[in-house]
């Protein structure tokens, strides 16, 4: 099996490289569903698979050459003009790896997404349901010599109605479920979130307004041997904030929300003690995007606000990261990307990591159904608790076809 999934890999990878002719959809269905074949296959190679620290022996990195492949199916529903369209992608990703064969492993993914736009109403829904195997930065305690196991869904749906030519209204609903395979992979947390806002057009490209976001989580609670070790409350998040979307400048676009955002909750309780979680502070959600000339352009964010870590506490998230993409033709582009994120946890040890993330890839694009790239990404994170500081290098090699 293993053999053959990474001939399978290579092949796609060679059967790619060697069709460059424009394709039309696998089956159309009436005048409105086009029906696509999508696959991908990758070859990575991982210096630190499960991401872990050189402290012990025991926890030394495990470096292995992973094989991916990624068949699937992508419906799309309406056509272009139309005020409504769909559209759904259903995929499985079998991950196999050279040296460490017992966390071989294959996941599935399901994407819906819906959009209406008649001008006076905006209406937007994204849905995703995904079967997860790895040991990333979200998992704040990774586990040694296997991959932590988790679903995750998501609903993210967003609303904008036009009173008039210049006042709009928008809201939404927001919701996050993971759930984890064991406990020692993470407590099943969840959220839910309703943001309103009232914008105002300023100019023909640019909306300034303001909002509310309030926002609902919480995380089950820890039990060891019978035994209730930590208690986790509901926490509330109040954000209000100014909102500006559109064009600053004919090269400068933004879109952000800066404000002041409170966390309440009954505080957590970890063997006994308890943890005041109760916090107000500036947060942001913040985005531009410098287009430089038609073939240059850098983005630039700032991401500050609330979040539950996978072991259940509460945190605060801070991130910066730079984008910069050039395309040197219709068809071949570079980027290259610089993050870096603060983690603050709410907990007995005060935790805080400094997490260093940076990678460079390019990508060759023929025509609209092929695409080839290749890149690395070199992640550090320095953590007060040794043994959650870490180094992980990753080099890949990947051919997608839509067919």
């Amino acid at each position: 099996m293993i053999s053959k999934v990474k001939n399978l890999s290579i092949l796609l990878l060679l059967a790619v490289a060697g069709n460059t002719l424009h394709a039309a959809p696998l089956v159309s269905i009436g005048d409105n569903i086009d029906v696509f074949f999508i696959g991908t296959a990758e070859i990575k190679y991982n210096d630190n698979v499960f991401v872990t620290s050189d402290d012990t022996v025991a926890t030394r990195a495990q470096d292995d050459t992973v094989y991916l492949l990624s068949p699937g199916l992508n419906m799309r529903f309406g056509r272009p003009g139309a005020a409504g369209s769909a559209d759904l992608t259903l995929k499985n990703d079998f991950t196999i790896y050279s040296k460490l064969n017992g966390i071989d492993n294959d996941k599935s993914s399901l994407i819906a997404n819906v959009v209406y736009d008649d001008e006076l109403l905006v209406f937007s829904l994204n849905t995703t349901f995904s079967e997860l195997d790895s040991n990333t930065p979200l998992v704040d305690t990774p586990s040694t010599g296997r991959l932590n196991e988790r679903e995750n869904a998501k609903v993210i749906s967003a609303i904008r109605y036009n009173f008039s030519q210049k006042t709009s209204f928008t809201t939404g609903f927001q919701y996050n479920n993971t759930r984890f395979l064991t406990q020692a992979d993470g407590r099943d947390n969840q959220s839910v979130a309703v943001p309103f806002g009232l914008l105002y057009k300023y100019s023909p490209k640019l909306d300034l307004g303001f909002g509310y976001r309030y926002r609902t989580s919480d995380a089950d609670d820890n039990i060891t041997g019978g035994v209730t070790t930590q208690i986790t409350p509901d926490r509330q998040d109040h954000f209000f904030h100014f909102t500006a979307t559109g064009e600053l400048t004919p090269k400068l676009t933004a879109d952000f929300k800066v404000g002041v955002q409170k966390r309440s909750s009954d505080g957590l309780i970890s063997n006994g003690v308890l943890i005041n979680e109760d916090k107000t502070n500036l947060s942001s959600d913040t985005k531009f995007t410098w287009t430089v000339t038609p073939k240059t352009q850098f983005r630039f964010g700032i991401d500050k606000d609330f979040n539950q870590a996978s072991s259940g506490n509460s945190t605060e998230k801070t991130a910066y990261k730079i984008t910069a993409i050039n395309a040197f033709s219709p068809l071949f582009q570079i980027a290259g990307f610089l993050e870096f994120t603060n983690t603050e946890h709410k907990t007995s040890t005060a935790r805080e990591d400094d997490l260093f993330h940076t990678g460079i890839n390019a990508t060759y694009t023929p025509n609209e159904f092929l695409k080839f790239s290749a890149g690395f990404t070199h992640q550090n994170n320095d953590s007060n608790i040794s043994s959650s500081s870490y180094d992980n290098n990753t080099v890949f090699a990947r051919a997608s076809l839509k067919y």
